[in-house]
């Protein structure tokens, strides 16, 4: 090795054993907290009144059943009822408390909503109806009946006034029944 060479070999070895003689880490600066911002408004629609069943009419018949009929089955995840202060002060007042909670709409235009999810599953379903799921190859059976769930899923959100949830499936529905057609 020549005489330059180790020379800056030397250097370079100094240089890099100086850059460890600090001993303490730098931490950054504490960050400012942050606020969290209020929650947007949300619109809330009362949901339409149930009627009340009719209760059973009791059967004519002379037998006895053998033991105890339910007339509806327990709820399966149901938690035991706490009293609650303001209900029964209500109910002593003479008050009906409402039976069911209002439903939660966060958009404005509801049956502007309703009218283009219905169009998205009409136009699904027509789609659907062209194509013959026998002469599918298997990947576009697989979508095929995708979209058919897509279908059902969307008719059953619709069914619990989800609108919301049902557009984003009725338009899922109708481009993989779209794509099938072409």
């Amino acid at each position: 090795m020549t005489l330059p060479a180790r020379a800056t070999f030397v250097v370079l070895a100094l240089a890099s054993l100086s850059a460890c003689s600090k001993v303490q880490a730098r931490t950054p600066a504490a960050a400012p907290a942050l606020e969290t911002p209020a929650p947007p408004p949300r619109m809330v629609v009362p949901a339409p009144p149930l009627e009340p069943a009719a209760p059973p009419e009791p059967a004519a018949t002379s037998a006895a059943p053998a033991g105890p009929v339910r007339s509806t089955p327990p709820p399966a995840n149901r938690t035991p009822e706490r009293p609650n202060p303001t209900a029964a002060a209500a109910t002593s007042s003479g008050a009906t408390p409402d039976p069911s909670p209002p439903v939660l709409q966060t958009q404005q235009n509801v049956g502007e909503l309703e009218q283009q999810t219905r169009q998205l599953l009409d136009q699904a379903q027509k789609n659907l109806a062209k194509v013959d799921p026998r002469t599918l190859g298997r990947d576009e059976r697989d979508q095929f009946n995708q979209a058919q769930r897509y279908v059902d899923l969307s008719r059953q959100q619709m069914d619990l006034k989800n609108f919301v949830r049902a557009r984003v499936l009725a338009e899922n529905a109708a481009a993989l029944a779209r794509q099938l057609v072409k």
